[in-house]
């Protein structure tokens, strides 16, 4: 089996455990509100692209573990709201657990490049998220993740907005990969942000940090060549505060 059509199994109530190993596509909420619990899906693959598709397993409140492949000759793309609502699944990783393929409870994002929006919200129970090979992910991709303590995106390009909103991350380190961060991006979180100290940022200039007493607070270029500054850290008291030369905006849900 290579593609499972849209509605497929949904709502189902006795299917509870899956091995799809040459799939290739999950369509429109092939498996949203349904008694899944365990799903491996191609799992000794070492080449292709793995896409799960829209709203593929939205509001599976059973599902606890997603086993993805983890080849790196292998993308995964996870696409608009396709674990909404999946309030049992957390991260693990596979080399963390035994023998390739071993069923352990988790998710394992190790080849996940996509990230879409509304892709993970609400999944209460996610409490770290490792984004070795992702670029990108989409508006409220994270949101409500309230467990959410650690995040790691080494490559990553694009972060949508109010993608990581109420989430319970501290720290965050932004790579030289980075192109753009949408507005309220880190909305209603405590998170303090950082460059990658091994890195070298001299030829982007996409981000700007502007140090704080005990943050930074971060701007982002625009298309003009000004600056929007678009997270001031919410614990920061500073009775008056400067922006840098060159702002043109003050983004949305800034001082939030």
């Amino acid at each position: 089996v290579t593609y499972i059509g849209g509605y497929a199994f949904i709502k189902n109530g006795k299917v509870s455990s899956l091995e799809l190993d040459s799939i290739e596509t999950l369509g429109y909420a092939a498996f949203a509100q349904s008694s899944i619990q365990s799903i491996k899906l191609n799992t000794s693959k070492d080449f292709g692209t793995l896409t799960i598709g829209e709203l593929a397993f939205y509001e599976c409140e059973y599902l606890s573990t997603v086993l993805l492949p983890d080849s790196d000759n292998v993308e995964v793309e996870i696409l608009k709201g396709a674990f909404y609502n999946c309030t049992n699944l957390d991260e693990y990783a596979i080399r963390d657990h035994g023998p390739r393929g071993q069923i352990a409870n988790g998710i394992n994002f190790e080849r996940v490049t996509y990230i879409g929006e509304y892709a993970f919200t609400g999944a209460t129970s996610l409490s770290s998220a490792t984004l070795s090979a992702c670029t990108e992910i989409g508006y409220a991709a994270f949101a409500e993740c309230e467990k959410l303590a650690s995040i790691t995106m080494p490559v990553i390009e694009k972060i949508g907005g109010v993608a990581l909103y109420n989430t319970s991350i501290t720290t965050l380190t932004i790579p030289n990969t980075i192109i753009n961060i949408d507005q309220a991006a880190f909305c209603n979180t405590e998170v303090a942000i950082s460059l990658d100290s091994t890195q070298d940022y001299s030829s982007n200039d996409s981000i700007k940090l502007d140090a704080l007493d005990g943050g930074n607070a971060v701007y982002i270029k625009l298309s003009d060549g000004t600056y929007m500054l678009l997270y001031y850290p919410s614990d920061i008291t500073l009775n008056q505060y400067t922006v840098l030369d060159n702002t043109s905006i003050i983004g949305a849900y800034a001082f939030l």
